[in-house]
């Protein structure tokens, strides 16, 4: 073997030995003359010194140890329990399609871990819609939602991550609260208000669950405000309303009352006319216990004023007889006028209360007012804030409660 030009007798072996420490794997010694032509290692020699070799192996150990401390780091991550993950190769723009669960898992170099929560997520929502009857009203609704896992890689090809999706899912909800709003009344929020959340339930489970693939668990209707002028004109119209059941409970009452006069009369009269049927019956006995007891007596003056007796006889049973019909007259006639008097009054209540009752239905069907426009019609020109002169009594009169 050639030495080299500026190189010491000794160095090729010494180089040799120095790669082969470092664990390089050089070419046979045979081959010495071709490993070491054209290979700068007289300016690595001058640069480095004599242990270039043992300082190159070093930098390179040094490098790897480098390079892994920053790789291992950038390709592992570690996941929640309360969330998964799909990996994400920022490099080449590529989404993983294994969900990551908790613990370490390991993710692309340089990538990043789109993380999903696999627990029930909140959502509140303070929103105005417009009811069926264009009332307008804020209402405060929260539920509980969670997307499907087995969607999560299309739902994260659709709105790139969870922020993403909740902001998607807000608009969607809020969208299905207003649309179940505006299938009832202001009125039926009140009184119906278990059914407005089931139906806002319904919208927004059904809603989420095409459009987002989300599943609602529930849903809570919190609040419901309503314009102050509406709540005035509610408490006025159930007022009305209250009023108009009450002067219909009186009527029953008044009604009751005469139908209790009018058979008090006829007790009354029957009872005066079963007393003059028995006072007749008595004095007719009488009449003829006598005409018998004075036959009796006087057989022979009986028979010589026989004709006498019997004439006698007869005008008493007469006088009684009429007697009895002026009494049974009297008490028929006395009835009949009270059953008259009980029945005109009877008539007059019932007439009073039709009359209502037509001129109320004379303005439903004149002015095509529904039940609901007629109580209000009601409230605002009979009973309302504004004071109105009418030809009918007040409906509710607490007097006739001493009478009942």
């Amino acid at each position: 073997m050639q030495q080299m030009p500026g190189m010491e007798p000794g160095a090729i072996q010494e180089l040799f030995q120095t790669g082969t420490d470092a664990g390089i794997e050089l070419a046979p010694a045979a081959d010495e003359d071709s490993l070491m032509k054209g290979f700068p290692s007289e300016d690595l020699r001058e640069v480095l010194g004599p242990g270039w070799a043992k300082l190159c192996s070093c930098f390179m150990c040094l490098a790897a140890i480098v390079l892994i401390c920053v790789l291992v780091p950038t390709s592992l991550e570690a996941v929640d329990s309360a969330e998964v993950a799909l990996p994400y190769d920022v490099i080449h723009s590529t989404l993983g399609d294994d969900l990551l669960r908790e613990g370490l898992n390991g993710k692309p170099t340089f990538g990043t871990l789109i993380r999903w929560p696999i627990t029930n997520q909140k959502l509140d929502l303070n929103l105005s819609c417009n009811s069926f009857d264009a009332i307008q009203i804020d209402l405060s609704v929260d539920f509980l939602y969670l997307p499907e896992q087995n969607e999560l890689r299309d739902l994260t090809l659709k709105f790139i991550n969870w922020e993403g999706y909740q902001n998607v899912v807000f608009s969607v909800a809020r969208s299905s609260v207003r649309n179940a709003c505006g299938r009832y009344t202001a009125r039926e929020f009140q009184t119906k208000r278990a059914d407005v959340a089931k139906a806002m339930e319904d919208a927004t489970r059904f809603d989420l669950g095409e459009a987002v693939s989300a599943r609602v668990l529930t849903l809570n209707l919190r609040n419901i405000d309503r314009p102050a002028g509406y709540q005035d004109a509610v408490s006025a119209s159930e007022a009305a309303l209250a009023d108009i059941e009450l002067a219909k409970k009186e009527r029953e009452q008044k009604l009751i009352m005469a139908g209790t006069v009018l058979a008090s009369a006829q007790v009354e009269a029957d009872k005066i006319l079963n007393k003059a049927i028995t006072t007749a019956d008595i004095m007719v006995e009488r009449a003829v216990q006598q005409v018998t007891e004075g036959a009796k007596a006087d057989t022979i003056l009986a028979k010589a004023e026989r004709l006498q007796s019997l004439t006698r006889a007869n005008t008493t049973l007469e006088t009684a007889r009429i007697t009895a019909g002026k009494i049974a007259a009297a008490a028929a006639t006395e009835a009949e006028i009270t059953r008259k008097l009980a029945d005109e009054k009877y008539r007059a209540i019932l007439d009073k209360y039709d009359k209502f009752g037509e001129l109320l239905l004379k303005a439903q069907r004149s002015n095509s007012f529904t039940s609901e426009a007629l109580l209000a019609y009601l409230g605002n020109t009979a009973v309302g804030n504004n004071k109105q002169k009418i030809a009918l009594d007040s409906p509710a009169q607490f007097s006739y409660r001493s009478e009942l």
